[in-house]
């Protein structure tokens, strides 16, 4: 047991610069001198376990109170005494010779400890080597020493990047905004920086979309962001968190404003229209989305660039369409394409008229038409009550009295997207000529005829077309004279001699020649003849 006599306690603190990587909970350092004094515990201890900068902590020297008569004394450095205390007094003195430490601490006294209480604590005048020492006598002490390593939180995060600020305060945030123009363009790569100010240890830096973390730089003051801004970020906050772990952290956020062209469409659940000739319709090109707002739309027809400004356009006419949009960002996209058909009666054409044939030839005769939908019936109509349900006209041997006028006939069914379904139909007729050569016909194949008296003899042709090539001749071969043969109209040509006398006895032959022209083959040259025999008798 300690001799009665004069003890006391001091309190000290030594300032020392504090290692970046120091553990944070206190280290203490006990010395005994002499074994003479023996404290009943620790005699440094701290309250909180981690000091941070800004809030208030207490340094709590204890001592065994069977020593009623120590001294306490705290100082920093050697030479600067916080306070003293004396045991037998109820309180005690917080020095105020060369740094006046009213203004930051406050002491509080039980019977076996001193407290020194601070009300803020900072990391410049508080962090270092605290010394407490218990006096029993200048050679009976006992000290322990206490390292306090004070943390600071982030006291700033400022985002930025070499042409974007965004002003956002949050906290003790301090932001600068300039060239407040720039945009962030979908797809277009942005480097974002965030800053902080203050804080020990240093702070890990967290960039954030609400939830969904993008990257983490640890330990560091600066970290960079290469953000490639994305449409479904629209609207969202981005956000840079710091924190080194005390305190509370410390966030700079903005809302993203992502421009980007247009996404379009054409507003209908129809992909194919089929419209009746003369019939419209009007698409519309719907924006889908776009920031910002759309400014003016182009049309495509069958990949062409077609007139029209606005988001609709009306069309009346067939094709594959599309559309675009375009705003201050660009241009967007072609939407899908609508494609649209019109629906036509049968245009019908058959070939030349009059179509020309040889008879006992076979006729074939298409009937050429054009229409949308196909046509769902043909039907052939002509002479002598023809009628022929099938595409073509067929007549495998054709005769001369099947010359006339052909018609087909031609329908088809037409069935809009919208409306009522209407039937079309087509005519057109072609004139069928059945070319057939001469047929020589005279009145008499044998004339007998006294001498003085007239002779007249009919050479009659039938031919189509009509020929004029007409010649009567003699046995002999020669022509017979023209004042004996008399035209007597088209296709007729008449043997006529007067008082004729029996040297005109012969055999008479009338020839004719026709060349028929067909549409379709070569040409064919026709001739037919009968003769005519005269005899001349004496009266």
């Amino acid at each position: 047991m300690a001799t009665a006599g004069f003890h006391r306690c001091s309190w000290e603190q030594v300032v020392s610069d504090a290692e970046e990587n120091r553990i944070a909970r206190a280290t203490r350092t006990r010395v005994l001198y002499k074994n003479k004094l023996t404290p009943s515990q620790d005699l440094l201890s701290i309250k909180p376990e981690v000091f941070i900068e800004g809030e208030p902590g207490d340094v709590t020297c204890t001592y065994n109170n069977q020593y009623t008569t120590f001294e306490i004394y705290g100082s920093i450095g050697d030479t600067q005494t916080i306070t003293t205390c004396r045991v037998q007094l109820s309180s005690c003195i917080i020095s105020s010779t060369g740094i006046n430490y009213t203004q930051y601490y406050n002491i509080s006294k039980t019977n076996n400890s001193v407290t020194i209480h601070i009300y803020n604590v900072n990391k410049t005048r508080d962090s270092g080597v605290w010394r407490c020492k218990v006096f029993v006598s200048a050679y009976n002490q006992s000290e322990e020493t206490l390292t306090i390593d004070v943390k600071v939180p982030v006291s700033s995060v400022e985002i930025t990047n070499n042409n974007v600020y965004y002003n956002y305060n949050y906290s003790s945030c301090s932001v600068e905004i300039t060239n407040k123009n720039e945009d962030f363009i979908k797809d277009r790569t942005v480097n974002l920086e965030c800053k902080t100010t203050g804080g020990y240890p240093l702070p890990n830096i967290t960039w954030s979309i609400n939830t969904r973390i993008l990257m983490t730089s640890v330990n560091t003051t600066t970290s960079s962001l290469s953000y490639q801004p994305v449409v479904s970020d629209q609207g969202q906050r981005l956000q840079c968190s710091a924190t080194n772990g005390y305190g509370q952290s410390k966030t700079d956020s903005f809302q993203l404003d992502i421009k980007y062209q247009p996404v379009v469409d054409i507003n209908s659940s129809i992909t194919l229209y089929k419209l009746i000739q003369g019939q419209t319709v009007k698409l519309e090109c719907q924006v889908n989305q776009s920031n910002p707002v759309v400014t003016s739309y182009k049309w495509y027809r069958n990949g062409n660039i077609i007139t029209g400004s606005s988001s609709t356009y009306t069309v009346s006419n067939d094709g594959s369409y599309s559309c675009s949009a375009t705003n201050s960002v660009g241009e967007s996209d072609r939407s899908r394409v609508i494609s649209v058909e019109i629906l036509y009666p049968p245009s019908v054409s058959t070939p030349q008229s009059p179509y020309s044939i040889i008879e006992s030839t076979p006729l074939t005769i298409p009937c050429i038409v054009t229409s949308n939908p196909v046509p769902n019936n043909y039907t052939w109509s002509g002479p002598n009550n023809l009628i022929q349900s099938q595409q073509n006209l067929t007549i495998s041997s054709i005769n001369r009295d099947q010359t006339g006028q052909y018609t087909c006939t031609v329908s088809n069914i037409m069935i809009p997207t919208t409306g009522v379904q209407q039937t079309g139909t087509g005519i057109n007729s072609t004139t069928v000529n059945v070319l057939y050569g001469p047929e020589v016909s005279v009145s008499s194949v044998e004339t007998n005829i006294k001498e003085n008296e007239n002779l007249r003899i009919n050479c009659k042709v039938k031919s189509n077309p009509p020929t004029n090539d007409i010649v009567w001749y003699q046995s002999n071969g020669d022509i017979v004279p023209n004042q004996f043969v008399i035209n007597s109209g088209a296709n007729r040509r008449d043997l006529v001699i007067n008082n004729i006398n029996r040297s005109k006895s012969d055999n008479y032959t009338c020839t004719a020649r026709l060349d028929l022209h067909p549409t379709v083959g070569e040409i064919l040259p026709q001739t037919h003849s009968q003769s005519s025999t005269i005899n001349v008798q004496c009266e």
